[in-house]
């Protein structure tokens, strides 16, 4: 809440380098929650009553059909819970939020899966894809599922899907796992 209330302040006085420092100090806070969250170290019981105040709050005036360019500050929160999505979408009380308090919130983070193409919140896996280290508590912005592009869809004839002739990246697609019942 500090963070987007000198941030506020900042940006109506149109003080660029505080603005800078107080969204550089959120964004740095939240890169510091990100790996705990997603790897369930941490629950949010003692600090999601104030994200929600604050998401509350940088959207208080924002239109629900509201398609134009998001503030700095708005990305912010967006991105932090679009990165953490697997813990936010599963928390019953942040849906309820959403659906309840914060419905323009809830469609940009909609409109944010819709643009990456990563509609899934899984359940992140428990080490680097590349390096093979797992992750640990001090690690800051551990980031899963980034896509590089956005996710292409296949068509296929009903000829080539009887013959299951998917090319490259499809073969296994029958033997793919879904956890959690997802």
């Amino acid at each position: 809440m500090t963070c987007y209330e000198v941030y506020t302040v900042a940006d109506y006085f149109a003080l660029s380098s505080l603005a800078k420092i107080a969204l550089d100090t959120l964004t740095s806070e939240f890169d510091t929650k990100i790996g705990p969250i997603q790897l369930q170290y941490e629950s949010s019981a003692d600090w999601l009553p104030e994200l929600c105040d604050a998401i509350r709050l940088v959207y208080a005036d924002a239109p629900l059909g509201d398609t134009g360019t998001l503030s700095p500050i708005r990305t912010a929160f967006l991105n932090f819970v679009h990165t953490a999505r697997f813990y936010f979408l599963q928390n019953a009380e942040f849906g309820r939020f959403m659906d309840e308090q914060a419905p323009v919130f809830a469609l940009d983070l909609f409109r944010t899966m819709r643009t990456t193409g990563d509609f899934l919140a899984y359940l992140p896996d428990q080490q680097c894809s590349f390096c093979k280290m797992k992750p640990t508590r001090c690690d800051r912005a551990y980031y899963t599922h980034l896509a590089p592009e956005t996710i292409r869809l296949t068509a296929s004839c009903s000829t080539c899907a009887g013959r299951k002739d998917w090319g490259s990246g499809m073969a296994n697609w029958n033997g793919k796992k879904n956890p959690g019942g997802v």
